[in-house]
């Protein structure tokens, strides 16, 4: 973390105290929606709030964190007056999170009282989509409010969360681009019957990864082709022959080593295919890329166009390198999309026909 960050003691000794309605309460909540800020940022602040006994900035941390999981937020208030709760988190698909921060040991705690805030919405939104949501400092209580919460009439739209817990969220977040959508389905509840959504959902993280540990990175001294030197495409353009093609998974940073060497690697792969399209993974998740291929060859090659192969990591004997015609990669102008399949982790092979005529990726396979 940046050595520079201000600490909440010196934000309170520069803002002055947080009240509801106070120029202080303004500045503090604009200030922690900046986008420099990152998770490490809010598990630092989060953890000083709870050391120096600081329920307020806890409070407007726990609601702020929620941009920071692709939520639209919206402060409460500190005190009973007002709004009454701590902050709402709105996610793209219309969910409506009622957050509750708890930074200490509370006494005689009732769950009703998220449960009022939560019926008021519900006189406005479907019932599907408000939920209520504590965020706990420290876990010496979680069993007792989770047996309110289980024997309550809000059992089902209900949950609660250790602030630890929710920045390790933040962080799988980072690491597998999730949609706000995916994330409310970790903080909601889910289908009691049906859990084949969060079955995917933890699918679609392990797929991820395997795609990022898969995909090459050029070296920083290396030549890239400019996107701009990259001409687009639309599919039903491409006046191509049919024939083979081999869809290749990548993440965004995989693009570099395609347009830096005009080639892919290092695959296995025993067939030359005519053509290659890079699938690239979240947040795009669409085909991007289409290029026609020249030969299939071995890495370490001296007329290999990448040099010193064996330095990264994806490198394996026997792994080869898919070099594509000079000047024939073409940027889709119409993507195909992920569709409703999960995301591929390897390279599959179809046709140029399936393609350029798929409406998504559930009909190129």
């Amino acid at each position: 973390m940046s050595s520079h960050t201000m600490t909440l003691a010196d934000m309170r000794h520069f803002y002055g105290e947080l009240k509801d309605d106070s120029d202080s309460q303004k500045k503090f909540r604009d200030y922690l929606l900046r986008d420099t800020w990152q998770v490490e940022h809010f598990e630092r602040w989060m953890t000083e709030a709870l050391h120096e006994k600081l329920p307020t900035e806890f409070q407007d941390l726990v609601v702020a964190f929620g941009k920071k999981l692709g939520f639209e937020v919206e402060f409460g208030t500190y005190g009973p007056h007002g709004t009454g709760y701590d902050g709402i988190w709105l996610g793209e698909d219309g969910t409506r999170i009622v957050i509750e921060s708890k930074s200490a040991t509370w006494p005689g705690l009732d769950v009703r009282q998220l449960g009022n805030y939560m019926n008021e919405l519900l006189k406005k939104f479907p019932a599907d989509k408000v939920f209520g949501l504590y965020v706990l400092g420290d876990d010496s209580k979680m069993q007792v409010l989770a047996n309110q919460i289980r024997g309550s009439e809000f059992a089902h739209r209900m949950r609660l969360i250790l602030h630890k817990d929710l920045i390790g969220l933040g962080n799988i977040k980072g690491v597998a681009n999730l949609s706000a959508s995916q994330v409310s389905n970790f903080l909601v509840p889910v289908d009691a019957i049906n859990v084949g959504e969060l079955v995917k959902l933890v699918d679609t993280i392990i797929l991820e990864k395997r795609i990022a540990e898969e995909t090459p990175q050029p070296k920083p001294e290396a030549r890239e082709i400019s996107e701009r030197q990259v001409a687009t495409v639309k599919r039903s353009e491409l006046k191509l022959a049919d024939g083979e093609l081999i869809i290749c998974p990548s993440k965004p940073d995989g693009v570099k080593f395609l347009l830096t060497y005009e080639a892919w690697g290092f695959i296995g792969i025993k067939r030359t295919p005519k053509y290659l399209a890079l699938y690239v993974s979240r947040p795009y998740s669409e085909v991007q890329y289409i290029a026609e291929v020249d030969r299939i060859m071995d890495p370490l090659e001296s007329s290999s166009p990448v040099p010193d192969p064996e330095k990264f990591e994806q490198f394996e004997p026997g792994k080869k390198l898919v070099v594509l015609k000079t000047g024939t990669i073409r940027k889709l102008v119409d993507p195909i999309k992920l569709g409703e399949a999960f995301p591929p982790v390897r390279s599959r092979y179809t046709t140029l026909s399936k393609l350029i005529e798929a409406k998504d990726l559930d009909e190129v396979f």
